[in-house]
Order: C-alpha cells, then sequence, then structure tokens
C-alpha cells in the first residue's frame, strides 16, 4: 500500500504549493486576460505542449495570422500554421542551444 502524502506546510501556515495550477483549480485572473494579449501580440512563443487541454488550447486559435510563431516542441501542434522557426525535439536541449548561441548564461 503506497504511503499517504501530508501537505508541507510553511511558517505561515499555509499549505506550500508549487506556482502552478493543478487540473480542476480555478485559473488565476490574470488568464482571462491571455486572450487579448494573444491576440495582438508580435510574436508567439509555443514550446512544450500538445495543446490538446482545453481552455489553453483555445488560445492557439487567436493568434493572428500574420502573426510569427516560434515553436519550440516535439510535434507539431497547430496544423497549416507555418511556423517562422519550429525547432523540433527536446525541449530543453533545444533552450539550451539557443542559449549558448546568444551566449547567454
Amino acid at each position: 500500500m503506497a504511503a499517504k502524502i501530508e501537505p508541507m506546510y510553511c511558517e505561515c501556515e499555509g499549505i506550500v504549493k508549487p506556482n502552478i495550477v493543478f487540473f480542476g483549480e480555478q485559473l488565476p485572473e490574470k488568464f482571462f486576460t491571455a486572450p487579448k494579449i494573444v491576440g495582438e501580440a508580435d510574436l508567439v512563443f509555443i514550446i512544450g505542449t500538445s495543446l490538446k487541454v482545453a481552455p489553453f488550447s483555445y488560445l492557439a486559435t487567436l493568434i493572428a495570422k500574420d502573426t510569427p510563431v516560434v515553436l519550440i516542441n516535439r510535434e507539431d501542434v497547430i496544423p497549416n500554421r507555418d511556423y517562422k522557426l519550429f525547432l523540433e525535439g527536446d525541449i530543453q536541449e533545444n533552450i539550451k542551444d539557443i542559449m549558448s548561441r546568444l551566449d547567454w548564461k
């Protein structure tokens, strides 16, 4: 039988939780401004997603046709989209390569 995992608490008596949204949790309020931001973007990066889970999959439909998109992913996720750049494969390795070429530490 698996051991029950107890939540960790901080000194403020709140539960220690990563800065992410778990499945089924309410999205943060700032998420709901995303459609405007995506629709007005000059450049969009899509990194490490299948875009198969709503509501995030919806955001990709808001990218203007003339907005350049850089995809860093294991697979093409927006059919019939011309990407400005598509770095296929391991995301971490692709990011390391970009950082190296830009001489970023």
